[in-house]
């Protein structure tokens, strides 16, 4: 469900590393002013975290990326932190239409070829193994 990560939530994986999950606001239902608290607190803990290997930054393969996701990007690229773009909710469009969608979250990110963007899809595991693979091959 958009927005409904509010606060910073601790995944940890077989004790080899942490999943950390923070709030989405491109399509949240909040007031501005919650957004601007997300903004810092996420700013803050991204700031502040020096054993950070990576960041996964899950985009709406449907839409075409907000201006929080470009900004978030950006911040990304100057920090020169690994990131991995991935397409969600791809089960919901046709092959053709995620071609298209993926080359969109592409330019509207100014994202190049050494930013994967991976195609996913909870529904039929779409991009499961590769997410894992790049994940693996970031943090090992």
């Amino acid at each position: 469900t958009p927005g409904k990560t509010r606060t910073i939530n601790f995944y940890n994986i077989d004790q080899h590393f942490y999943f950390v999950d923070l709030p989405g606001y491109g399509y949240a239902r909040v007031s501005l002013s919650e957004k601007d608290s997300w903004d810092r607190m996420i700013t803050n803990y991204l700031e502040t975290r020096s054993e950070l290997k990576a960041i996964i930054m899950l985009v709406d393969s449907r839409h075409t990326p907000t201006g929080h996701d470009q900004m978030m990007i950006q911040w990304i690229v100057s920090h020169s932190i690994p990131v991995i773009v991935v397409a969600t909710k791809t089960d919901k469009i046709s092959r053709s239409e995620l071609n298209r969608k993926l080359l969109d979250i592409r330019t509207s990110l100014d994202i190049h070829d050494e930013v994967s963007v991976i195609a996913f899809s909870t529904i039929t595991k779409q991009g499961i193994d590769q997410l894992w693979n790049q994940i693996a091959h970031l943090i090992l």
